[in-house]
């Protein structure tokens, strides 16, 4: 989905809007598709000593839920190693 991001002339990002909005006129905007698992970085905003200019996107981090499911799946690779090197192999 298309993002508008409306931004000064340092890159400072005024404001991003997904979803129906209206092109600005006279002022600097870019339209950007942020893709899944990436998002603005808003303290980076958009990189004006590049043309055409582009928005910094970094990668979102994974939520708490997303780590601990990570762990339990590293947890339970390491139980099945285990109960292998105990049985011998099969």
């Amino acid at each position: 989905m298309k993002t508008l991001i409306i931004y000064d002339a340092t890159g400072y990002v005024i404001n991003n809007i997904t979803g129906n909005y209206r092109v600005p006129v006279g002022v600097p905007y870019l339209e950007v598709d942020v893709p899944e698992g990436k998002h603005i970085n808003l303290s980076a905003g958009v990189d004006v000593s590049v043309a055409p200019h582009e928005v910094v996107l970094e990668d979102i981090p994974p939520s708490e839920i997303e780590l601990v499911r990570l762990e339990m799946a590293r947890n339970n690779a390491e139980m099945f190693e285990t109960i292998i090197m105990l049985t011998g192999g099969m």
